[in-house]
């Protein structure tokens, strides 16, 4: 196949692809394209009623056995430093035996 031929057949399938895109958007029917508008909402007679409140955030994630003074603790260390200073280290690997000599 040449270059000729095979242009030829790509404008051809460029053509097809288009002409059917086209077939396809006229023979849709426009009353499905419409979207129902939801009734806008009104506010309420009456206020609303007031969520429970809790002493504290981890009262609510604490277990019966752990103190509340351990999760103070630990959210402490936690919260100070996102990044603290590295405290150990991976020496590097040994560096290859020099090659033989010749």
């Amino acid at each position: 196949m040449n270059d000729a031929r095979r242009r030829t057949l790509m404008f051809a399938a460029l053509v097809g692809a288009l002409a059917w895109s086209g077939w396809l958007a006229l023979q849709e029917d426009p009353a499905d394209d419409l979207v129902e508008v939801a009734k806008e909402a009104r506010p309420s007679a009456s206020p609303p009623a007031e969520a429970p409140t809790l002493a504290s955030p981890a009262a609510s994630l604490s277990h019966p056995d752990v103190r509340q003074d351990e999760h103070a603790a630990r959210l402490l260390v936690a919260s100070t430093n996102l990044f603290p200073k590295q405290t150990w280290f991976i020496p590097p690997p040994p560096p290859p035996p020099p090659p033989p000599p010749p």
